[in-house]
């Protein structure tokens, strides 16, 4: 960052601005000049030496500093200007206008600038500890906001990192035990067909729907003996796994075949209570290609032989994809936490009878 402080004279105010910043910032680039600088050229302390002294009093040292005259090229090459200007008026009453030469247009028409209203001890309106005071509340102020930005910028820059080399591990390291055809697909325990949204009027909605088809294919294939349905079954009024049961039961699935969770909340949820609950061992995930990867990832993490078959048939929305970017950081995240269920409850043995679990 490129930072011009800029005064009257360059001898005391913008000066004392500099040193503090660049204190504060020593990696910044830090830049003062003054509109007239009569003395460009010189060292501030063959000027005056009310600010040095100033200065000292609080730690910061500028005796060595060079009056800089402000020029237009000076202007252009900084990220953000600073001019110190007095308060009309000033705090005697004795000032009508200010009383700092004039500013030069290009400087008053660029974009970067920003104006401190600081008198000028030169002139009386205010003695240069009080000037030097309050340039350091004002430095104070913009070194934090530009830290702070710094923060959001590494900040933003981690997360965005995170996110990507978390799709990217998810991605990568799930794509050998996808499949997008029934008969390429291994033979597993169970078909998990995770719930989806249920219709108004009870039906399954289409992405629900090609799922179930999905587990109904490789139970008829021979691929699984049994098929576990979960979703959200946390009202009387909201059920997810129910009308899957009944959809199974119109295709032939014999009722013991068919296994209901009724509390998978969420993907994360599903699969570990497939595992503590039901205890499976190795399972053929049905669900869309957006989907896949996630719940592929955290079942094989969780320590079972799961696998994922395609169950894209119809339009997905590219919603559905978009939501996945954040979901397998959540993931991620409860597989370090090791996050336990809301609901864990008895042992239903999968390979058991299903009519005993309704």
């Amino acid at each position: 960052m490129k930072i011009l402080f800029v005064c009257e004279g360059n001898v005391n105010r913008s000066q004392m601005a500099g040193t503090m910043f660049k204190s504060f910032l020593p990696r910044a680039d830090v830049r003062t000049a003054g509109t007239i600088a009569d003395n460009a050229g010189k060292l501030v302390s063959e000027v005056t030496d009310k600010g040095i002294i100033a200065m000292r009093e609080i730690g910061f040292e500028m005796e060595s500093n060079t009056i800089t005259k402000l020029t237009p090229e000076m202007a252009e090459d900084a990220d953000e200007i600073i001019l110190m200007e007095p308060i009309v008026g000033g705090p005697l009453g004795s000032v009508t206008a200010p009383v700092d030469g004039p500013v030069p247009e290009y400087l008053k028409n660029s974009k970067k600038l920003q104006t401190w209203h600081v008198p000028d001890p030169g002139y009386g309106q205010i003695t240069t500890a009080e000037a030097r005071d309050m340039i350091l509340k004002n430095i104070k102020r913009l070194v934090f906001r530009i830290r702070f930005c710094r923060f959001l910028a590494w900040g933003l820059g981690l997360l965005i990192a995170f996110v990507l080399a978390t799709n990217l591990i998810i991605y990568a390291g799930t794509k050998a035990y996808i499949y997008n055809t029934v008969a390429d697909a291994p033979s597993a325990q169970v078909a998990l067909i995770p719930g989806a949204a249920i219709l108004i009027n009870g039906g399954l909605s289409p992405i629900f729907m090609d799922r179930v088809n999905t587990a109904i294919t490789l139970y008829e294939a021979g691929k699984v003996k049994k098929i576990l349905v979960s979703g959200d079954n946390s009202t009387v009024s909201h059920n997810e796994v129910n009308p899957v049961r009944l959809y199974l039961l119109s295709k032939g699935i014999p009722d013991e075949d068919i296994f209901l969770d009724h509390a998978g909340f969420d993907t994360y949820s599903t699969m570990y209570r497939a595992r503590d609950v039901f205890g499976v061992t190795s399972l053929l995930i049905t669900t869309q290609a957006f989907h896949l990867p996630r719940a592929v990832f955290i079942a094989r993490n969780l320590g079972m032989d799961a696998y994922g078959m395609n169950a894209d048939v119809g339009r997905i929305l590219f919603k559905n994809y978009a939501r996945e970017v954040l979901a397998d950081e959540k993931a991620v995240i409860d597989l370090m936490l090791h996050r336990k269920p809301k609901y864990l409850g008895e042992k239903i043995h999968i390979t058991g009878d299903g009519r005993n679990y309704p």
